[in-house]
């Protein structure tokens, strides 16, 4: 464990979701909304409002990548993350919980050794 929970009152994915935010967060650009901390989906469609009745907009692009999450590469997120993350033991952690099994509908489902991204073990900062 690298964070002992009652020390600092936070579970080890909370204190990397903090520590991801740090790092990440200036990267968003003003109108990413999605996984934000205090955002919502409201304030982007009023966002969006605001920026239809400023400007003459000829087309609105609504796009969900179904699957996306099923069919990222664990092994190019990780280079991602370690190009950011010097911190062997945090990329490890997140190595271990890409690899995570998931419970659904009571379910216990392996996750996929392919490459593929179990986004239900992993904070929601990354599903962006």
């Amino acid at each position: 464990m690298l964070w002992k929970e009652y020390e600092t009152g936070l579970d080890e994915k909370q204190a990397v979701v903090i520590v991801l935010h740090q790092i990440y967060e200036e990267d968003f650009l003003g109108f990413s909304y999605g996984f934000r901390p205090g955002r919502s989906q409201h304030q982007a469609l009023d966002a969006l409002w605001v920026g239809i009745m400023r400007k003459k907009v000829n087309w609105i692009l609504d796009a969900d990548i179904r699957d996306f999450f099923d069919h990222l590469s664990q092994e190019w997120l990780v280079k991602f993350i370690e190009h950011r993350i010097a911190d062997r033991r945090i990329v490890r952690l997140i190595q271990k919980w890409l690899r995570a099994g998931v419970s659904e509908d009571g379910k216990w489902l392996k996750s996929v050794v392919q490459g593929y991204f179990n986004y239900h073990a992993v904070p929601a900062i990354w599903i962006v």
